[in-house]
């Protein structure tokens, strides 16, 4: 007899961490971004935390359909406080995805594989509250190149930490 313990159908990973860690050891103010995949985006989120959803985002991927069943659970998600960004979209994707998109406080923007300067203007004008991170940073050159754009919100291999508006130096992972 098999568990759900990997799946992510009952118990989401970040979820417990920020739970059995605390969310003020994890970051005092910051967002805590926790990944959920198309199965798990339907477990019993409220239970299994009981931070302050507004400190939540929910991290979604591709995985999850522009289905009515997916923007009737994000809705429901969201009108209990949580927050959600999305990621692994292709530009091909915009479109399709554009009723889940309306619904993102968030999105990541892989640098490798879309053109970040010409998805800035799609979202600026589409969905303009979403804010924009810069994904899959792996160098200092990269960050100065994609600040210089006007990007505040950054991901990548290259940082320790999450950076926020106000860093301007940043250290590569040893």
């Amino acid at each position: 007899m098999g568990t759900g313990i990997n799946s992510g159908i009952g118990q989401i990973n970040g979820l417990d961490v920020i739970e059995s860690t605390g969310i003020q050891t994890l970051s005092e103010d910051a967002d805590i971004f926790v990944p959920v995949n198309d199965i798990s985006l339907f477990a019993d989120i409220e239970s299994q935390c009981k931070a302050p959803t507004s400190r939540i985002v929910i991290l979604i991927d591709n995985s999850v359909k522009p289905e009515p069943v997916f923007v009737d659970r994000i809705k429901t998600l969201r009108s209990h406080g949580y927050r959600f960004a999305i990621r692994k979209l292709f530009v091909a994707d915009f479109e399709l995805y554009r009723e889940i998109l309306q619904l993102m406080d968030f999105i990541l923007l892989d640098y490798k594989r879309i053109d970040i300067s010409k998805a800035k203007i799609y979202f600026n004008l589409t969905c303009p509250h979403i804010k924009l991170i810069a994904s899959g940073i792996a160098t200092q050159g990269m960050f100065d190149s994609l600040k210089f754009e006007g990007y505040k919100l950054f991901e990548g291999s290259f940082y320790r930490m999450p950076l926020t508006q106000g860093s301007t130096e940043l250290s590569p992972l040893k």
